[in-house]
């Protein structure tokens, strides 16, 4: 093995120990400004998969970030220069980073190497929870710690919706400020919504869908059980950082929570497979007449 490829080996075996306990390489990316939304860090994986094939294994086992509570995010490459003495940090004087889109060009700087993984980073800040019968902001309920939130009953059907008093596992906050592209969206009720794109809300039969794949005309249910149509809706991009809970429970109905008087999936619900979710909600919705159990 040459010194380079020595020198490769050691940094991405570091950056492999980093990862298990939690830290990853966020400095770095934070550092270098190379930040990214989930869907930009799947594609960049997409991508390096596609171009940088000598790394394909590494990238391979290297493709998801598992925090500390459990809860994975896709994880993406970044590139630099390696210095010969592999205790100094990476450099970038190029100011390169590779595409955010799976179809882009296979153009890689001379010499530049993969230096490390990140993790992709849901609601913006300003939406709002119920909890106990209230309604607070996201971001307050994190700083604050907040452990209550309503989820879905168990008993619910779609011809009878009720919540209950439910406990919050854990918080999710993109690590470091960057740009998220937005799907808002209004309904004929006038309930406003703020999400990213792979956010799953609960439409009218009873299935999630993600709310990159809504239109105008789609029918969501509020916390009523009352159909919301969508009247309006445009993606943005939105500086700043996005949040997301995980609710405790081993019910599917402790999954959905409020969030601008709509029904929504938490974190663990938008982890999953949209389709696999939706085959498995309708199924047993169709046989037992539940909405979500």
């Amino acid at each position: 093995m040459n010194a380079k490829k020595w020198i490769t080996s050691a940094l991405i075996l570091m950056s492999a120990n980093s990862m298990a306990a939690g830290g990853f390489a966020e400095a770095r990316c934070a550092a270098w400004g190379d930040n990214l939304t989930q869907p930009q860090a799947a594609e960049r994986w997409k991508w390096a998969m596609k171009c940088d094939v000598a790394n394909s294994r590494i990238l391979w086992t290297y493709r998801e970030y598992t925090a500390p509570d459990g809860s994975k995010r896709p994880a993406y490459p970044i590139y630099g220069l390696l210095d010969q003495d592999y205790k100094k940090e990476p450099s970038n004087p190029l100011g390169w980073f590779p595409p955010k889109s799976a179809s882009a060009d296979c153009n890689i700087p001379e010499n530049y190497e993969i230096v490390g993984f990140c993790a992709g980073g849901c609601y913006t800040a300003d939406q709002l929870i119920l909890v106990d019968g209230r309604e607070l902001f996201i971001k307050d309920m994190l700083e604050s710690e907040i452990k209550n939130v309503m989820t879905l009953d168990q008993d619910s059907t779609l011809d009878s919706i009720a919540t209950k008093p439910g406990k919050v596992f854990s918080y999710m906050k993109s690590i470091v400020s960057g740009v998220h592209p937005i799907i808002k969206l209004t309904t004929d009720s006038g309930k406003n919504l703020s999400v990213t794109l792979e956010h799953p809300l609960v439409k009218a039969d009873g299935t999630f869908i993600v709310a990159q794949d809504l239109e105008v005309g789609s029918k969501l249910l509020n916390e009523f059980g009352e159909i919301e149509v969508v009247t309006s809706i445009a993606q943005e991009e939105v500086e700043g950082k996005v949040y997301n809970l995980r609710t405790e429970g081993a019910e599917e109905t402790d999954r959905v929570i409020v969030a601008q008087g709509l029904l929504n999936g938490d974190l663990t619900v938008q982890q999953r497979k949209a389709n696999k979710a939706n085959q498995v909600l309708l199924r047993k919705k169709m046989i037992r007449g539940e909405l979500i159990k």
